[in-house]
């Protein structure tokens, strides 16, 4: 799934470290050299155009990524988020990423 303009400049603020090291561990389990990151840090304007975005979405916060790992099922990774951290996740079928968060802690799934 393509989304357009959802990785935009964080005024040199960056991911937050903890998303970092999430990607580190999906890398390190997966032994993948590819994890697409579909979506980071979005801008309240970016959010407020895109369909289904929570008002108040960690996105605008950079403690959010949509990702995506070539030839992985999606479940599989969205399991294994909430086994290695203490994060949101979102696993939605029909689309081809998992939503990880910093947020508050809840999961769903559509």
């Amino acid at each position: 799934m393509d989304l357009p303009g959802t990785i935009e400049p964080t005024n040199g603020s960056g991911l937050h470290p903890w998303l970092m090291d999430l990607l580190f561990v999906l890398h390190w389990k997966y032994n993948k050299d590819e994890i697409k990151i579909l979506s980071g840090y979005r801008t309240s304007e970016t959010n407020a155009q895109l369909e289904g975005a929570a008002l108040n979405s960690q996105h605008m916060r950079a403690m959010a990524l949509d990702i995506h790992i070539p030839d992985v099922d999606n479940d599989a990774v969205a399991r294994d988020v909430k086994t290695f951290i203490y994060a949101a996740w979102e696993c939605t079928p029909g689309r081809d990423f998992v939503h990880c968060d910093f947020g508050p802690l809840r999961s769903w799934v559509g």
